[in-house]
């Protein structure tokens, strides 16, 4: 894992200048304006980005059991189609395409206080300290690990209508620039066939359901199947969030 982010310091760090969006090795992401539906007496989250609106809800009763969705035994694609839902559980795309001041991050996916659902959730911090010269920082869940368009993978997704993700702030008010499917340009194999995003987000201290619409899009080949990104501008402390139960149904 060291060798293959000390190969990646060499790119992003003279490659990912831009700390709103994903853009370098990736599509143009298409501008999306979340809305937030409070739940309980919950406050909105403002956010805004473009014209159009996208619905987010929170939903209790989440949960994907093993068994469900992934590959079948013809190789075709079944839903729910799932990127974390805990550790050592099967997924379909590896947190591997970590971006911008990637030193800044620190990432554990076996984190086992207060997860979502399940014995453990994501947790990544941020330290703002701009190691890499780049102001901001991202990761892309890949498929294969490392898939900056240069290697055979992805998946064919056409039939998948929403991806869903669980967040929280370690204290409230976190702002996540973005967060995404797809957008990464092919080189020596296709990139992405589409991209779609939603952001940006500030998060609360609770768990929180989101998704992104994904009908009407080109889901056709997808390697980029999960991503977010935040710049130190928004966060010039840093933070810690959380994720849980990502998944494309």
């Amino acid at each position: 894992m060291k060798s293959a982010l000390t190969g990646l310091a060499l790119i992003v760090s003279l490659t990912y200048l831009c700390p709103s969006a994903l853009q370098a090795r990736a599509k143009k992401t298409e501008e999306i304006e979340p809305a937030v539906t409070s739940i309980s007496g919950t406050p909105e989250v403002p956010m805004s980005l473009g014209e159009s609106k996208t619905e987010i809800k929170m939903d209790l009763k989440t949960e994907i059991k093993e068994e469900q969705g992934g590959i079948n035994k013809d190789g075709g694609i079944e839903l729910p189609f799932r990127i974390y839902t805990e550790k050592g559980a099967k997924a379909y795309f590896t947190p591997s395409g970590w971006m911008g001041d990637f030193r800044d991050i620190r990432f554990n996916d076996a984190f086992k206080i207060n997860p979502r659902s399940g014995k453990s959730c994501i947790q990544i911090k941020y330290t703002a300290e701009r190691k890499n010269g780049a102001g901001w920082a991202g990761i892309y869940w890949q498929n294969p690990a490392n898939n900056w368009g240069d290697k055979k993978g992805g998946y064919n997704l056409s039939k998948a209508k929403k991806l869903y993700f669980w967040a929280r702030g370690m204290n409230g008010g976190e702002k996540i620039a973005e967060f995404k499917l797809g957008g990464i340009n092919g080189t020596d194999f296709p990139g992405d066939s589409d991209s779609v995003s939603i952001g940006p987000i500030e998060l609360t201290n609770r768990w929180r359901k989101y998704q992104i619409d994904l009908e009407g899009h080109d889901l056709s080949y997808i390697i980029g199947g999960f991503a977010f990104s935040a710049s130190a501008d928004d966060n010039p402390e840093g933070f810690t969030i959380f994720l849980d139960d990502i998944y494309i149904e």
